[in-house]
Parts: C-alpha cells; structure tokens; sequence
C-alpha cells in the first residue's frame, strides 16, 4: 500500500487535488482504524471514487469480494455510504 502514497495525486486521485500531508494523513487514518492492506487499497480506490466492477479489475479480483471488503471497511470506518469515505480518510466528518 506504500506505494500508493508518493504518487496518490498523479495516479489514484488524477481528478481531485490533494497535498502531501493529505496523502500523510490518509496513511496514518488507515492505520488508525486497522485495516488489512486489501482493505486499505480497496478503500483508496473507493475514496477516488472507482466503482466495484473497476476496483476488481485494477486488483484482479472478484466483483463480490470487493463488495464484501467495501462493507467492512465501512463498519471499520462507521460509516454508511461512499460519499462518507473521502471526508472520513481526511477527518472532515
């Protein structure tokens, strides 16, 4: 998942701007709430506003697993919906 976070902006995030201490404090939310990598990825993309049928192709798995992970992620998170998660990873609810 570390990977992910020096180019966040160029490639997880094109349509959205986010900073460097964005990406920092997303990374440390994830840790924060003990998600497992997979989730942390899943939830990463679901932040950047990718669907399910996306997500499973850009990891290779099935459509019903991320779904499965997505509702974890959410209860983990105590949220109900994607329009909750971006604000949740950045503390703005």
């Amino acid at each position: 998942i570390e990977q992910f976070f020096p180019l966040m902006s160029l490639l997880v995030f094109p349509d959205q701007l986010i900073t460097a201490q964005d990406a920092k404090s997303i990374r440390a939310k994830l840790k924060r709430f003990q998600l497992t990598p997979r989730q942390q990825e899943i939830a990463i993309l679901a932040a950047a506003g990718d669907a399910n049928r996306i997500i499973a192709k850009k990891l290779e798995l099935s459509e019903y697993t991320v779904k499965d992970h997505i509702k974890d992620i959410f209860k983990i998170l105590g949220i109900k919906n994607r329009s909750e998660l971006f604000p949740k990873l950045l503390n703005l609810r």
